[in-house]
């Protein structure tokens, strides 16, 4: 028998919500609270090195100190934020090496370019004549971010 048109047909499956939930893809592990998408774009912006602390990190999101303490956990767990040590208030920064972080970042990349967002992407190589230190990598980056962040206002 054809349902009435509009009507939706009854479904004997399984939910497939839960199911989704019990078995989550990557993807739907790492997103699975609807503001760690907000947490992720907030990180995204951060410049290279930026430390921070829950209490910033709310507020940058806007979003309460105890969702983002979630949300820390799980983004040290999959390496995408790391502790700074040696401070006395806890604080971490975004994992630039780790695996998860640069996927995020090329995600991002690939939805701006097919957005047809204006992608800005700036050779390194030649400031380098060696593998540099982590503070002249942050130094070089923060200059470069500075010099996009004034072009963009321009």
């Amino acid at each position: 028998m054809v349902p009435p048109e509009g009507a939706e047909e009854q479904d004997d499956s399984p939910d497939m919500k839960k199911i989704r939930r019990n078995h989550p893809s990557g993807w739907l592990y790492l997103t699975k609270n609807d503001s760690v998408n907000y947490v992720l774009d907030a990180l995204i912006d951060l410049p290279p090195g930026k430390e921070f602390n829950k209490t910033e990190l709310a507020d940058q999101v806007g979003i309460s100190r105890e969702s983002v303490r979630k949300h820390i956990e799980l983004f040290l767990e999959l390496g995408i934020l790391e502790e700074v040590t040696g401070t006395s208030n806890q604080r971490y920064r975004l994992n630039i090496d780790g695996r998860v972080t640069n996927e995020v970042f090329a995600v991002n990349s690939a939805v701006n370019a097919a957005r047809g967002e204006e992608e800005i992407t700036i050779d390194l190589d030649p400031l380098f004549h060696s593998t540099p230190s982590r503070g002249e990598a942050y130094s070089v980056m923060q200059s470069v971010s500075n010099n996009i962040e004034n072009k963009l206002k321009s």
